[in-house]
């Protein structure tokens, strides 16, 4: 592959993990029983980045499905739900 291919590829995998870096800090505040709605959560990040917040959901949602230690409801009233440890 052509490497300005490579190099574009690269930047743009970056940008990507920092975004879903930023998310998983973003998370992990979130107390057990809570819930952070994904549209909150994109204006959260999407702002950190500069980046809006209909840029940014497409790339969280990839993310957030069967993100360990929460469930994701659907919905208006959805969100990311932190689940309670249960030992």
């Amino acid at each position: 592959m052509d490497e300005r291919i490579n190099q574009h590829l690269d930047l743009a995998t970056q940008k990507i993990r920092q975004i879903f870096n930023k998310t998983s800090d973003r998370l992990e505040q979130v107390k057990p029983g809570e819930t952070l709605t994904v549209g909150k959560l994109s204006s959260d990040v999407g702002a950190e980045v500069g980046l809006t917040r209909g840029q940014v959901y497409p790339i969280l949602v990839m993310m957030l499905d069967n993100y360990p230690g929460f469930k994701r409801k659907k919905g208006s009233s959805g969100g990311m739900e932190r689940l309670i440890a249960v030992c």
